[in-house]
């Protein structure tokens, strides 16, 4: 379900949605989004690792699976970003992050995707 762009235009996350991932990935510089696509994704024959990540995360089977590897503080994260904003601030967030040095909850879900840091915007 995407809400019509009338909506995006008046209200900043309608339905508490965030923006489509593609649109976030897109933002993220071309080395961020490719280790994400590396590290989550290795064997992807996707043209671009944004393709790679976007398609990763349109199937439910494997969010669940990325979701399931967190730890419980991660998750009590994630749910409070569903039922509230989804958003929220930390600092230095668009310090690299690998699933090898993932050592923090916001960490370990910028590691698989589960949440971004803010890009440049296009």
């Amino acid at each position: 379900m995407r809400p019509v762009q009338v909506l995006r235009d008046l209200l900043p996350h309608p339905a508490r949605l965030g923006p489509p991932a593609r649109a976030l990935l897109s933002a993220l510089p071309h080395a961020t989004v490719k280790r994400l696509a590396d590290d989550l994704a290795p064997d992807s024959t996707a043209a671009t690792p944004v393709e790679t990540l976007a398609t990763l995360l349109a199937d439910p089977a494997r969010v669940t699976g990325l979701v399931a590897q967190v730890g419980d503080q991660s998750r009590r994260l994630l749910d409070s970003m569903t039922w509230g904003p989804p958003n929220g601030t930390v600092s230095d967030a668009r310090r690299e992050v690998s699933l090898a040095t993932a050592a923090s909850p916001v960490e370990s879900l910028v590691a698989r995707a589960s949440s971004s840091p803010p890009g440049r915007t296009r």
